[in-house]
């Protein structure tokens, strides 16, 4: 019966509207799958998310003295034209142009959306005007004259910028225009921009005064500085602001104050009072821990560029030649080595020395060894013109000729004794050691240190926690102390009121040393404090203090370490505690940074 429907015509006509609408199904599945790819290989790709960044350097020594997500991808914003007035500085300084040029402005750059000078097309500007309009205005036309006059056009000059920017160490950066107006693929990071904040100092030093410009006139207006930190905030000397809707409000400051030097860096405000509050309390909080001696990092410095890659040429090809006639030549004789010129018996010429080389021999025939050096190491025969005579002859008829010869016996001695021979001549005999014979030298290699088992073991953070948690398990029966939290419950930042506080219990008379807490510090009554644990004896608080100092030195550094007893019926608990905060936001604060380190950490108003 089923089978027979779906072959009617109206069967036929549903079957093929169930067809159309599986396939449809299909269809946008598959898209929404497509999209969703696609997004997430935008993502992938770098694409830039919104969000906040900060960093605070010391400029005498380079260290790190805060940051947040200082490597994470902003946009610039304004920021863009520290780069550009870096590049017009350098032209300034190999003479290409003075602080008294003009520079001529285009109808591109006077189209410029604001902020802006108002400068027209045709017009020309100081080089002077230029730089106080950028940092004090931040003028998006005046920008886009200077990289015209420096590049020709803004994308050539943007490409510069880049170059300059990896030159710098500013790995993150791309620059696409000398503004900073708004662009998806310009981004930076809150340490480039530090970096970018010191360069121009180092290399400038004379220039960089034009970034604590407050005001200048122009045409008849006076022209205000948007940085409102200069002339407010106590050694404040620059440098930019910077604002779009993707960066949120951006700044880098620069303060000198207390033979201390630090760069700071906030990007992506939410308004612009906030931003410099925010600035405020990072110079506040870390300019007493910046270096006050001699600076000791080096300047920040452009690297070289890379050596062009040099080719081999090949040798040019030789050119045949043609042969020449070969003509066979007459053998020719072999030349006879030279002789030592023979003395015939009957020649009237005196006998001649024959220079020889002698060598003093032991019985064995080998060659003695000379310890001293002496002089003429080859000497002649002792048969020398002075102790010879002429040869007499006698000759007889059918006689052979007889040579006689009358020398002294003196003369015979010299004769059969051996020449000396100096030490440089027998140099060559001496035995020297091969390099290879030499015994090498081989390191001991460092034994592993074995730890002793009676050693003390040192408590891991779990088996503290596991014993607050304890305690506090004991102590919420009567539900005076805080409630623990489940281990598998994500850590975040509590705000407690003192009437869930237990007061301290006040020191018992059998209790001494270490058990009885510290008094609470006057900083304690007032403000606001946070608590890294609570655990069964205050030497393991007093621990997990010092533990949180040296994670998170610079925050922990003006606020007061103690510990609280509290006390119900025979259960004891020390917590671990930071007092002297000003506001609830810097504890919050000190609290996210404690938690990134895997420190428990808790809120409390005094």
């Amino acid at each position: 019966m089923c089978f027979a429907y779906w072959r009617t015509p109206l069967g036929k006509r549903a079957a093929l509207a169930v067809a159309v609408t599986l396939a449809g199904a299909f269809l946008l599945i598959t898209a929404t799958d497509a999209d969703a790819r696609s997004r997430k290989r935008q993502r992938a790709a770098g694409a830039w998310q919104a969000g906040f960044s900060a960093i605070v350097i010391d400029a005498k020594t380079g260290a790190i003295l805060d940051e947040e997500s200082p490597d994470a991808l902003r946009h610039p914003a304004s920021l863009t034209k520290i780069m550009t007035l870096y590049m017009l500085f350098e032209r300034i300084e190999q003479q290409k142009l003075t602080l008294k040029s003009k520079l001529k402005v285009s109808e591109f750059a006077s189209e410029q959306p604001p902020s802006k000078l108002g400068v027209r097309e045709g017009q020309t500007i100081e080089v002077e005007d230029a730089i106080k309009a950028l940092v004090t205005r931040s003028a998006n036309d005046v920008a886009v004259v200077i990289a015209e006059a420096l590049a020709g056009d803004q994308e050539a000059f943007a490409l510069q910028m880049t170059r300059k920017a990896r030159a710098l160490g500013m790995s993150n950066t791309v620059f696409k225009n000398a503004s900073g107006l708004p662009d998806r693929e310009q981004v930076t990071t809150a340490r480039d921009m530090a970096t970018l904040g010191r360069a121009i100092q180092d290399r400038f030093p004379s220039l960089y005064r034009f970034f604590s410009t407050q005001s200048f006139y122009y045409k008849g207006r006076v022209i205000a500085n948007h940085n409102r930190l200069l002339g407010r905030v106590t050694g404040v000397d620059g440098i930019k602001t910077g604002y779009t809707n993707a960066s949120g409000f951006n700044l880098v400051t620069s303060v000198r104050h207390k033979n201390r030097h630090i760069v700071s860096v906030v990007l992506g405000g939410r308004t612009g009072a906030a931003r410099d509050q925010y600035m405020r309390e990072l110079i506040a909080d870390n300019l007493d821990d910046a270096h006050a001696g001699p600076r000791t990092a080096p300047l920040v410095a452009e690297a070289p560029p890379p050596a062009p890659v040099r080719t081999a040429k090949a040798p040019p090809a030789k050119q045949p030649q043609e042969e020449k006639p070969r003509v066979a030549r007459a053998p020719q004789p072999k030349p006879q080595p030279k002789q030592q010129p023979v003395v015939v018996a009957g020649s009237n010429e005196p006998i001649r020395p024959i220079p020889v080389k002698t060598m003093p021999l032991d019985a064995d025939g080998k060659v003695m060894e000379q310890k001293t050096a002496q002089a003429n190491a080859f000497a002649f025969s002792n048969l020398s013109i002075g102790n010879s005579m002429p040869v007499q002859m006698a000759l007889a008829p059918n006689q052979a000729p007889i040579i006689v010869a009358d020398a002294s016996a003196a003369a015979q001695q010299q004769a059969q004794a051996p020449a000396p021979i100096t030490a440089g001549a027998l140099a060559y005999n001496e035995v020297k050691p091969h390099p290879l014979a030499e015994t090498p030298q081989i390191r001991p290699q460092p034994q592993p240190q074995v730890q002793s088992p009676n050693a003390p073991r040192e408590m891991s953070e779990t088996e503290e926690l596991e014993l607050e948690a304890q305690a506090l398990a004991a102590a919420a029966k009567e539900n005076d102390l805080m409630p623990v939290t489940p281990k598998n419950t994500p850590r975040r930042t509590q705000v407690a009121s003192t009437n869930s506080i237990p007061v301290p219990a006040a020191p018992a008379s059998a209790a001494a040393g270490d058990d009885e807490g510290d008094p609470l510090p006057v900083a304690a009554r007032t403000g606001w404090s946070i608590q890294v644990g609570a655990f069964p004896n205050s030497k393991a608080a007093k621990q997990r203090l010092n533990d949180a100092k040296e994670s998170a030195t610079a925050l922990l550094a003006k606020v007061t370490p103690y510990t609280e007893k509290v006390s119900k019926d025979s259960t004891n608990l020390f917590r671990a505690r930071f007092a002297g905060f000003r506001s609830e936001w810097h504890a919050k604060r000190t609290c996210q940074t404690l938690q990134k380190h895997n420190f428990d950490c808790l809120v409390a108003k005094n």
